[in-house]
């Protein structure tokens, strides 16, 4: 895919670390066309005084009272059985992408459950198929896929830049723009997990990824002391 595109926007959002203050921003900021909520974010959504254009799931971790308030409010619900192949997070981004939309905002992906937070860090490769830029965003983390020639932009709030490759291996890789910079290296999935966590954007127009081959995944990120600057 090439970069965000000028279709529809869509936020996601499941029942991780989200805040109701992080919601309203995120809400501003992105100006989202559909919002989708994935089972307890309806909690998170109830707290911020805003209302989903839906909400899928179970159902199992929010409170009946507040399953209702937001059904008598005609928010349409999607009831699955607690028993299923897919998290809830998987049904929610299978009705996001059902629209095609060209950019995705997925909050409430990380936090609690870590094998859920697994999941959902793959479901941006779902969404990447479909030709969707999808960002997970957290109030420490961003997290995003790049092609090779991506410009990643210098932003203040986050001093941390990490590359994971993805895919088996990511061919000569080159990093400009950097505190560590980088010269036509293979980074390996299963080798020096390490090696490409905690560098840093120097330069004013961001930091150049290139690569020939493969498959990457950026975070950019901040400790939580960091979090109010």
């Amino acid at each position: 895919m090439t970069g965000e595109g000028v279709g529809e926007k869509v936020l996601l959002v499941c029942g991780g670390d989200c805040t109701a203050d992080f919601l309203r921003q995120v809400c501003t900021d992105f100006r989202p066309d559909r919002i989708i909520a994935a089972d307890g974010a309806l909690q998170v959504f109830r707290d911020a005084g805003l209302r989903p254009d839906l909400a899928v799931g179970d159902f199992d971790t929010i409170d009946p009272e507040i399953l209702a308030a937001f059904s008598a409010d005609g928010v349409p619900l999607e009831q699955h059985p607690p028993e299923k192949d897919q998290t809830d997070s998987e049904l929610a981004m299978a009705l996001a992408l059902r629209g095609h939309p060209s950019q995705m905002r997925f909050l409430g992906a990380l936090g609690g459950r870590f094998d859920h937070a697994l999941v959902n860090v793959r479901l941006l490769l779902e969404a990447d198929r479909q030709g969707c830029r999808c960002v997970i965003e957290d109030l420490l983390s961003r997290l995003f896929l790049i092609e090779s020639g991506t410009a990643v932009r210098r932003d203040p709030s986050y001093r941390y830049f990490s590359l994971f490759p993805v895919s088996e291996r990511v061919e000569h890789l080159s990093l400009r723009g950097t505190k560590y910079t980088l010269s036509d290296y293979t980074a390996q999935r299963d080798r020096n997990p390490g090696f490409l966590v905690s560098n840093e954007i120097t330069a004013p127009e961001g930091a150049l990824v290139t690569f020939s081959s493969g498959t990457l995944l950026a975070v950019l990120s901040r400790d939580a002391s960091d979090q109010g600057g």
